[in-house]
């Protein structure tokens, strides 16, 4: 995931467990941003997962990865983005495009 970031021009920088804010557990520094990297398959723990990395780990935005081009899943993420604030950029595994849910 953070290969298909850094293509498309972020700075990328992970993170040991000794190099977050006090209480975060956030994958990464995106432009210095703090940001948790998910990967869905499926629509069960999506909106949980998503909700679960602001809330619970201290991230500014939420990078997605959709590992199927199923309708469900995005409309899953599509709901994600209208329940939840925060910055939600993801891509879909097979075009590698990065996006930003608005």
């Amino acid at each position: 995931m953070c290969k298909v970031l850094a293509e498309h021009g972020h700075h990328v920088s992970h993170l040991s467990r000794t190099n977050r804010e006090e209480g975060g557990s956030y994958d990464i520094l995106l432009d210095g941003i703090s940001a948790d990297l998910k990967s869905f398959h499926g629509t069960g723990s999506l909106i949980k997962q998503v909700k679960h990395a602001y809330e619970k780990q201290g991230a500014k935005t939420v990078i997605v990865r959709l590992e199927t081009d199923e309708v469900e899943l995005f409309e899953k993420l599509l709901e994600a983005r209208r329940k939840l604030k925060g910055r939600i950029l993801y891509y879909r595994e097979s075009e590698k495009i990065l996006r930003e849910l608005l």
